[in-house]
């Protein structure tokens, strides 16, 4: 799917073979090999914390985009962990029973012909708090993104013009085949548009760093406008891939301590 994080991929696709009845085996490889897709090479041992998060009571996983300023969604851990999670923008976690993994993206090979690596790497957390658990909600994503573009809309036109067409009016992007099946339809669309939203703005942004506007301050108003719109869709798209997986009938583990895998 276009734009969508690989700890979102992650999230969803395991969350899926956990609740289709596959904590082991040949279908969670099945669905880590589907998550991984584009990817070519993968270091670390993210089947092992899964395997023991899922043994521990894990139900589903969440994803966190955190960004400086704004870590929101994040568990409670040390500062090498958060770091890490800040470094690359994503991380999966374990809501219920605690523990990260943080995904390294690198490119590697010779210019024409590179692949993607990927190095996992997995941090003590605590649980998120129950309340943040049963926050996500694909409705109140919508209803954030569509704030988000509107205001986006009206600060571009602003600042003097938009660098494309009808934003507000953003559909699907046709990626949905990408994800597993058995997800809610509405946190799915949302998911697809929020991932549009984070590409176009980030299009819009490295436009304004080549020089697209005719004056600095044309330009200044054109990054704050798409840089503020690039944040409300990352933190839109979040809580639409976790209101994906929720499942309201899964407790959280109440005192449950931190997980010591590394």
């Amino acid at each position: 799917m276009s734009g969508l994080p690989l700890a979102a991929r992650v999230a969803l696709w395991v969350s899926a073979a956990w609740r289709a009845g596959a904590p082991t085996g040949g279908a969670l490889d099945e669905a880590l090999a589907a998550a991984h897709a584009g990817v070519d090479d993968v270091v670390g041992d993210p089947r092992a914390t899964l395997d023991r998060w899922r043994r521990e009571g894990e139900r589903f996983l969440f994803v966190a985009l955190p960004r400086p300023g704004a870590v929101l969604g994040m568990p409670p851990a040390a500062p090498d962990a958060v770091g890490a999670a800040l470094d690359c923008g994503e991380a999966v976690l374990a809501p219920t029973v605690g523990g990260l993994l943080v995904p390294d993206l690198r490119l590697f090979g010779p210019a024409g012909d590179q692949g993607v690596q990927v190095c996992w790497t997995a941090y003590p957390a605590g649980p998120l708090p129950h309340h943040l658990v049963e926050a996500a909600d694909a409705a109140a994503a919508s209803r954030g993104l569509a704030d988000a573009v509107r205001v986006a809309t009206r600060r571009l036109e602003e600042a003097g013009g938009i660098p494309w067409r009808a934003l507000e009016r953003l559909g699907p992007t046709g990626d949905a085949a990408s994800l597993p099946g058995g997800l809610d339809p509405r946190a799915v669309e949302v998911l697809e548009r929020a991932a549009r939203v984070v590409v176009l703005a980030s299009a819009g942004l490295a436009g304004e760093q080549a020089g697209a506007a005719l004056d600095a301050a044309t330009s200044q108003g054109r990054r704050l406008a798409l840089g503020a719109l690039a944040h409300a869709a990352t933190s839109a798209l979040a809580e639409a891939a976790n209101a994906c997986v929720v499942d309201r009938d899964a407790q959280p583990s109440r005192g449950a301590q931190p997980s010591t895998d590394r």
